[in-house]
């Protein structure tokens, strides 16, 4: 049966109100997610406590992501997209090269408090294919922004001659790999006074001191 015009506007019309509806219902279940995946962990979770938790049927879940799996790497995926906005619009040109460097530290700071150290460890445990992207995005991510940091400071004199860019680099990302929450380590300092340390040894360590 052919389909006139103001039918087929309609139809148009309806599939762009159908997608908006289903995009909203992709954020909200992305959003939900993470809030449980990232403070309980993948594992303690069931589908049937997600779609609870939405008020929604698994059926609609499992209608926009194809499995429990899927669902985890979009997550995992769409908090390092947001990293990566808020490191883009937080960092400009204008700033010293230690501003630029303790800002992207503070920013991974908050991020990383945003996911229970267990959680963490679960995906880990139960999802290795999930915790391989993590760290891909990690690296690659935080390789490039801290090259780029690095280089500032070696343009404006800031850093010691002679020290491979490389070497900084791979120094410094094993800090921010290791980088415990305190308590865990029985430190008496909050997690803010402990980055502020490291990034003091940091810059400590690697910068040109006037005579």
């Amino acid at each position: 049966m052919k389909m006139n015009f103001c039918s087929a506007v309609f139809a148009e019309e309806g599939k762009i109100i159908m997608g908006g509806k289903t995009n909203r219902e992709r954020e909200r279940i992305l959003a939900k997610a993470r809030d449980l995946f990232f403070s309980y962990g993948y594992s303690k979770i069931t589908m049937d406590e997600l779609a609870a938790e939405l008020k929604m049927s698994k059926k609609t879940i499992y209608n926009i992501f194809a499995s429990k799996r899927d669902l985890l790497d979009e997550v995992i995926r769409n908090h390092f997209k947001d990293i990566k906005e808020e490191i883009e619009t937080q960092l400009n040109k204008e700033m010293s090269f230690q501003g630029m460097l303790k800002r992207l530290l503070l920013i991974i700071n908050q991020k990383t408090s945003l996911i229970n150290i267990r959680a963490l460890d679960d995906i880990k445990k139960n999802s290795p294919d999930s915790w391989k992207m993590i760290n891909k995005y990690r690296e690659s991510f935080l390789q490039t922004r801290l090259k780029e940091i690095f280089q500032k400071g070696i343009k404006e004199g800031v850093i010691k001659e002679g020290i491979p860019l490389e070497l900084i680099v791979l120094v410094t990302m094993n800090l921010i790999r290791n980088i415990t929450p305190p308590e865990l380590m029985g430190f008496p300092y909050s997690f803010d006074q402990v980055l502020e340390m490291i990034i003091e040894i940091i810059i400590e360590g690697i910068i040109v001191r006037e005579e």
